[in-house]
């Protein structure tokens, strides 16, 4: 299963700051939605290329950071708080991404 990476900066939550969700996108000029699945890989919707959540390098939307890799407590606390997860298949999913990161 594959969802939309639709979370908070990972970064940003671990440094304390308020943002808002938002969807990670593949660089310029692709601009895909990223998405994420249970083995922690990340692939473009759009140009199907990706890599592992932990080698991604991420570039925060409000531009307090540049392709910053965050930590696993980072992407644990932004997948975690996602709406992804209000039954038992998105929690048992989450916990094999976290597994895989």
């Amino acid at each position: 299963m594959k969802i939309e990476l639709y979370m908070y900066c990972p970064s940003c939550l671990l440094e304390g700051y308020n943002t808002s969700q938002q969807y990670w996108r593949h660089s310029w000029p692709c601009g895909g939605v990223l998405t994420l699945d249970e083995f922690a890989h990340v692939s473009c919707k759009k140009c199907h290329r990706g890599g592992k959540l932990s080698d991604m390098k991420l570039k925060c939307e409000e531009n307090r950071h540049t392709c910053k890799i965050a930590t696993m407590e980072g992407y644990a606390a932004a997948i975690s708080t996602s709406s992804h997860f209000v039954n038992g298949g998105g929690i048992a999913w989450l916990q094999n991404v976290l597994v895989n990161v």
